[in-house]
C-alpha cells in the first residue's frame, strides 16, 4: 500500500502536466485559428502504399475536392492545403501520425483513417489537442460513442444501421432462414449482431452463426461450410467481415455445392474479391455508400469529371472522401471561421447537405442519420447498381 502510494505521487505529476499540456495545444489551436488568413491545412491520414496496392482510390477523391475548391475560390477567400501522411496500417503507428498532426498547430481538420480499429485508436488524440475527426470509412459504433469527445463525425452510415438496412434487404427478397459467418473484430461482430437484432424483430430467423480470425484459411473455412451443408436447412447466408477472407469464403461455398443467395457488409467492394473469388463471385450482394452505376445526374457527372482527370470511375472510397472535404469546406464557410469548436457546432447543425454520396445530416453523436446505403450486384465479373429500397 505504502508503494502504491509512492507510485501515484510520482505519476500524478506526470499526468497532470500531460493534461495541462493538452489543453494548452486546443486552446492554442482555437486561437491560432481565429487569427489565421492562409491555407486552411486538414490532415489527410491513411495507410497509402497498401491503399496504392489494392487500388482505392481514396487519396483521388480527396484531391479532386481539395482542387475543386481552390479553383472555386477557396473557402472564407484561403485555400483548402491538405497535409498527407502515412499510418502505415497499425493502431502504433496511427497514434504517432495522429500526434504528428496535433504537434501542428496550424491543423484544424482530419480526414481518415482507412480501417475502423485504427481511426478509433488515433481519435483520443485528435479530440484532447482540439482537431476535429471526419471519418468517411469508419464504420464502428465505437467510434461516435465515446463520452466527453464533440469533435469526432463520420459521414457514412455506422454498423447499426449498415445491419438495419441488409436486415431489411434480406426480408424484402423473401429469406426466412439465414447463416451468418462473421470476423472476429469490432466491424464483423458489430455487423453481423445489428444484422441479427433487426432480422428476428423482420421475421428472418439466423439459424446459425460462425466465426472466423485473422488465421482462418480455406481448409478452415471448408469444415465451417460443411457442417452447415450437413446439418441446417437455410436459404441464404451473410457474410460480415473483409478481404481475403470473403472472398475465399464465397469461393469454397460455390465449390461445395452451395448455390444459395449470399449477400456481405461492405468489406469486399474492392477489386481484389474478382481477383480471389473469380466466377463465384457472381450473384453476391452488398451494400455501398456510392454505387457508379446509379442512374442520377449526380453520379453521372461526377464519374464523368473523376474519369477525367484519373483516367478511371470512381470507387466508394473516392466518392466519400470527395463528399468529406466538401462537407468539412460547407461547414467552415457556416461557422466563418475554422476554430475547430466553431465549425464543429456547424457540421452538427447540419441536415440535409447533398454531395455525391448523398444527403448528408448529423445526429448529437456525430453519426449520419437517414443515409440510405446502395445495394450492387456482381454480374459479369463487376458490380452493378441494385434497385432495392431499404428506407
Amino acid at each position: 500500500m505504502k508503494h502504491g502510494m509512492i507510485l501515484l505521487m510520482l505519476i500524478l505529476p506526470v499526468f497532470v502536466m500531460s493534461c495541462d499540456q493538452t489543453a494548452g495545444m486546443k486552446q492554442e489551436r482555437a486561437h491560432r485559428a481565429e487569427r489565421a488568413r492562409g491555407d486552411i491545412v486538414i490532415g489527410a491520414v491513411g495507410d497509402w502504399k497498401d491503399a496504392e496496392k489494392m487500388h482505392v482510390l481514396f487519396w483521388n477523391g480527396l484531391e479532386m475536392a481539395e482542387e475543386e475548391i481552390n479553383t472555386a475560390g477557396g473557402v472564407l477567400g484561403r485555400k483548402i492545403r491538405l497535409l498527407k501522411v502515412d499510418d502505415g496500417g497499425t493502431v502504433s503507428n496511427a497514434r504517432i501520425a495522429a500526434q504528428q498532426l496535433a504537434d501542428n498547430l496550424d491543423v484544424v481538420a482530419m480526414i481518415g483513417h482507412l480501417q475502423s480499429d485504427i481511426t478509433i485508436g488515433a481519435s483520443i488524440t485528435y479530440s484532447y489537442n482540439g482537431i476535429i475527426l471526419l471519418s468517411p470509412l469508419t464504420t464502428a459504433l465505437e467510434l461516435t460513442r465515446q463520452r466527453g469527445f464533440k469533435y469526432i463525425f463520420r459521414n457514412i452510415p455506422n454498423d447499426d444501421e449498415i445491419g438495419r438496412q441488409l436486415a431489411v434487404y434480406s426480408v424484402r427478397q423473401g429469406y426466412k432462414r439465414v447463416l451468418t459467418y462473421y470476423s472476429i473484430n469490432t466491424y464483423g461482430q458489430n455487423l453481423a449482431n445489428a444484422f441479427e437484432k433487426y432480422a428476428s424483430r423482420l421475421g428472418c430467423f439466423v439459424v446459425d452463426r460462425l466465426s472466423y480470425d485473422y488465421n482462418a484459411d480455406a481448409v478452415f473455412i471448408r469444415k465451417d461450410l460443411y457442417n452447415w451443408k450437413k446439418n441446417y436447412v437455410f436459404d441464404a447466408i451473410f457474410f460480415a467481415g473483409s478481404l481475403p477472407h470473403g472472398a475465399i469464403f464465397i469461393r469454397e461455398a460455390r465449390a461445395m455445392g452451395i448455390h444459395v443467395p449470399i449477400f456481405a457488409g461492405p468489406g469486399l467492394n474492392l477489386p481484389a474479391f474478382f481477383e480471389i473469388a473469380g466466377s463465384a463471385a457472381e450473384g453476391v450482394v452488398t451494400p455501398t455508400a456510392y454505387s457508379q452505376g446509379e442512374p442520377n445526374n449526380e453520379t453521372m457527372s461526377f464519374n464523368k469529371a473523376f474519369a477525367a482527370r484519373y483516367g478511371s470511375i470512381p470507387d466508394a472510397y473516392a466518392a466519400q472522401a470527395y463528399d468529406a472535404i466538401k462537407l468539412l469546406a460547407n461547414a467552415i464557410q457556416k461557422a466563418g471561421t475554422t476554430v475547430p469548436e466553431k465549425v464543429a457546432q456547424a457540421l452538427y447543425a447540419t441536415k440535409g447537405w447533398n454531395g455525391v454520396t448523398g444527403s448528408h445530416t448529423f445526429d448529437e453523436n456525430g453519426d449520419m442519420v437517414k443515409k440510405p446505403m446502395d445495394f450492387q450486384v456482381v454480374h459479369n465479373g463487376k458490380f452493378e447498381f441494385l434497385n432495392v429500397k431499404t428506407d
